[in-house]
């Protein structure tokens, strides 16, 4: 499932992040190097959250970008 069309973060990317530490919806967007453009994913992404971590806020304090993983996948694959 898209979250953001503007940014094209998919389910896969929202769990992805949360499982290296995000636990908003602007930790999402922090692990994939990305700001919000119009703000209208915000309660998916949060709802997704939600469903893989509960209802925690707070980044982990060393959450990586995506891009300083190695092994990282391109967008243009997913």
């Amino acid at each position: 499932m898209i979250h953001c069309v503007c940014r094209s973060i998919n389910t896969r990317l929202v769990d992805e992040a949360a499982a290296h530490g995000a636990r908003s919806p602007a930790c999402v967007m922090k692990y994939c190097g990305k700001r919000f453009n119009c703000g209208q994913c915000i309660p998916s992404i949060a709802e997704r959250l939600e469903c893989v971590v509960g209802t925690s806020t707070d980044c982990a304090t060393n959450m990586p970008k995506r891009d300083e993983i190695a092994g990282d996948i391109p967008l243009a694959a997913e």
